[in-house]
């Protein structure tokens, strides 16, 4: 092959890698995380971006209430349906009252709630695990709001919260305290069921909760 041709050879050939390289810049300037999708562990499919946005919502949602950074979102269990919903928001927003995940389950919408305010310390400890109960609620479509007890296992040498077990409290009710006993195996829980009737305040019910943690679990033990 003559000179020549090898020169035209070589400028086609740094053509076509220049072109290769405009058209990649041009490729990743428009192409953004919203271009990719995830799935949550709830089978919801959401952008990355929306995901990494949760993520990092969810790890404020752990400093503020744990003081724990960088430990993932805490998540809470569905009761009977073993699907886990990372709470990603305080509601209000900016209050440090009640914390929010939504979830999904085919064509089911709904959401977990918690009462920070009920968040308790059980005397318990085991193996560098300390227990916490946290009063939590679940609703969907429906018009059911359905009320439980969660017992926490925080895990001081990972960093780690987790939902171990719940006690189901009812339906349609009012919690107005939750008092763990000085030993931690026991708590008091107080509430009121809700009437039917408005401007007429129910009688406040008191149940007793017993509290194991080998393995770990809740059972109203009230007679």
């Amino acid at each position: 092959m003559s000179r020549r041709r090898w020169f035209v050879l070589i400028l086609a050939l740094l053509a076509v890698a220049g072109l290769l390289v405009v058209a990649a810049g041009i490729y990743r300037f428009n192409f953004t995380q919203d271009d990719l999708y995830y799935r949550t562990p709830s089978g919801e499919v959401v952008s990355l971006e929306e995901w990494e946005a949760r993520q990092a919502a969810g790890d404020d949602v752990m400093r503020r209430l744990f003081s724990i950074a960088d430990g993932g979102p805490l998540a809470l269990r569905l009761p009977e349906l073993d699907q886990a919903v990372p709470l990603t928001r305080f509601e209000p927003e900016g209050e440090f009252t009640r914390v929010v995940g939504e979830y999904s389950r085919g064509a089911e919408r709904g959401r977990i709630v918690m009462d920070t305010s009920g968040i308790r310390a059980l005397n318990l400890s085991c193996d560098g695990r300390i227990y916490l109960v946290a009063p939590f609620s679940v609703s969907n479509q429906g018009s059911g709001v359905f009320h439980y007890l969660a017992l926490l296992e925080h895990d001081t040498e990972h960093q780690a919260v987790t939902h171990v077990d719940s006690l189901f409290l009812g339906d349609r009710v009012s919690l107005e305290a939750v008092t763990p006993a000085p030993d931690g195996r026991a708590l008091t829980l107080s509430w009121r069921p809700r009437t039917l009737e408005p401007g007429t305040p129910s009688a406040i019910e008191t149940h007793r909760v017993e509290v194991s943690i080998d393995p770990p679990g809740l059972v109203d033990a009230s007679p």
